[in-house]
């Protein structure tokens, strides 16, 4: 029972890939302002990380949580996931899932806001 339970762990921290090749929107915003803005290609594979990784000066931390990677910094926009953090959504609802994880859609706008913790 224990190592299907390990198992089962293992199967659900993999980052899932895109199905297809595809176009996304990326906004960036931090107190109330836009400050990124930029259209990037996917490929077969890709996870929203690869994406962002490829496309952006970005830092995550090291450690995973139960949404995967924790993205700190998109280029000079920085959060300390101790009283800001970034509020992603997927085409205006919020993701339920980290950047390791959340689906590629193609045509879809993935929106990166600055947030304080409450």
């Amino acid at each position: 029972m224990g190592a299907l339970l390990v198992l089962v762990g293992l199967l659900y921290w993999q980052t899932s890939g895109a199905q297809s090749e595809g176009e996304i929107h990326i906004e960036v915003t931090e107190n109330d302002v836009q400050s990124i803005e930029t259209t990037a290609s996917f490929q077969t594979g890709d996870t929203l990380y690869d994406v962002l990784d490829r496309t952006f000066d970005i830092e995550t931390s090291n450690a995973f949580s139960q949404y995967g990677r924790t993205l700190l910094v998109i280029e000079d926009i920085e959060t300390d996931f101790t009283n800001t953090f970034f509020h992603i959504s997927v085409d205006g609802s919020p993701a339920e899932r980290g950047i390791d994880h959340i689906e590629l859609i193609d045509g879809a706008t993935y929106r990166f806001e600055v947030r304080g913790v409450e």
